[in-house]
């Protein structure tokens, strides 16, 4: 609690991530965590169709022009679950739920197995030296004791959550909005990728928020459209082969 309330200061105080960051590190010496070292994840629904947002459907008037008129829109009854796993350099691993499937303790113990392959695939450094930390919400999956068993058993050395916090994941407040913005208000025929059509993974791929990740040399890439998350490769999102069928799992 502590730390979370200086964090808390900082930010009334105009302070950036990184002067926080290095206030934290000089205050609690090697207990605090370094940027690069936490891997979250979380579960999102993504749909056939989401109407726009308030800011996104708003229109230029005169003080004169009539108010415009709006149909009332829904949420599309087409929609699958993605599951993402991320750090500060990119996803580490995502797939999507087999439609049927819920998110039980049973599935999501074969999620963490599939994410540990992911890790040592795609960040051997933290891999080979265990200098990690795995952080989730408190759903009942991740909190079953099974799961809890499997953390421990592989040292996957949990940070905790606290119960009933008003903290979101940082999946909830900056992956998931980010990916889903430039889905609003676009239609899409069903779940899977076919020929000619519109895939809804593309739109995931090419709205990831670039500027979090950064180039293979160090530096930051600004075009949107070149960041593909199935890969975690960097190409352009209509490409074919950096795409993956919505809606069928993949491991990546």
């Amino acid at each position: 609690m502590s730390a979370r309330a200086a964090v808390k200061f900082c930010f009334l105080l105009g302070k950036t991530g990184t002067e926080t960051l290095e206030i934290l590190k000089t205050a609690y010496k090697g207990d605090a965590l370094g940027k690069t070292q936490v891997i979250t994840g979380d579960e999102s629904w993504c749909y056939g169709y989401d109407p726009e947002t308030k800011q996104q459907s708003s229109q230029w008037k005169t003080p004169a022009s009539p108010r415009p008129k709006k149909a009332r829109q829904v949420r599309s009854n087409i929609k699958t679950m993605l599951i993402c796993f991320f750090d500060v350099r990119g996803v580490v691993h995502s797939e999507f739920v087999p439609p049927g499937q819920t998110v039980n303790q049973a599935f999501y113990l074969e999620v963490l197995k599939r994410l540990r392959n992911s890790l040592r695939r795609k960040r051997p450094d933290l891999w080979q030296s265990g200098d990690w930390f795995f952080h989730h919400d408190n759903a009942p999956a991740h909190t079953a004791l099974s799961v809890r068993r499997f953390l421990t058993k592989n040292d996957m050395t949990t940070v905790s959550h606290p119960p009933y916090s008003p903290d979101l994941s940082p999946c909830d407040f900056f992956l998931f909005p980010r990916m889903k913005r430039n889905m609003k208000g676009k239609r899409f025929a069903d779940i899977d990728e076919r020929p000619g059509s519109t895939c809804i993974l593309c739109f995931l791929c090419s709205s990831v928020p670039a500027v979090f990740f950064p180039l293979r040399d160090g530096s930051i890439l600004r075009d949107t459209n070149y960041f593909c998350m199935d890969s975690n490769a960097y190409g352009r999102a209509s490409d074919p082969t950096v795409l993956t069928s919505f809606g069928r799992r993949h491991a990546d």
